[in-house]
């Protein structure tokens, strides 16, 4: 696998869909809106075109588990939708518990300022990431002989710096989020 193939990749993610506040509707939604705007706009994502971002009964059971409020008359505002698309950014590396212990740490007055710097750090890491990426890939290509080798080393090298990055994350959930 040549570095330009694999930066190639890392530049299509480094450009998916970030959805600012201004694509949030300021009107409350139905639940078949939320989902329809939820996977619209986070189609991306997608690893395959069968996966579903967000189903109904993801939200029945997040507002179960108290990560977001019951809709008000069966519809959905823009705090409700915000913390939906971190649910979803989040839900990948933190366990629900976790996830739950963040978002109570948000005010709920506080949820567009709180999600208008989660989509600047989205922004900054993926720029950061992409920066370091191609040190560590030449670093990998400098020292294998073939390319399922350079793929091989390069996943490994992948899933061991985000296991390092949850294992930190769930260390600061645990010390300042989590009731003793």
């Amino acid at each position: 696998m040549e570095k330009d193939e694999i930066k190639a990749v890392f530049d299509e993610l480094v450009n998916y869909k970030i959805i600012s506040i201004s694509q949030i509707p300021d009107l409350d939604l139905y639940m078949d809106q939320v989902t329809t705007f939820v996977e619209d706009k986070l189609s991306s994502y997608r690893r395959s075109e069968e996966d579903k971002l967000l189903t109904k009964t993801m939200i029945n059971n997040y507002t179960k588990e108290g990560l977001i409020a019951p809709p008000v008359k069966k519809k959905y505002s823009r705090e409700h939708i915000i913390r939906l698309i971190m649910i979803y950014h989040l839900k990948s590396t933190l366990s629900i518990a976790d996830i739950g212990a963040l978002l109570k740490a948000i005010p709920q007055e506080q949820s567009l300022e709180v999600y208008d710097g989660f989509t600047k750090l989205q922004e900054r890491e993926r720029q950061l990431s992409a920066d370091t990426l191609n040190e560590s890939i030449d670093n990998i290509i400098e020292h294998t002989d073939d390319e399922k080798e350079t793929a091989l080393m390069t996943v490994l090298m992948l899933v061991l710096e985000a296991n390092c990055r949850r294992m930190l994350a769930e260390k600061l959930i645990d010390k300042y989020f989590k009731e003793q």
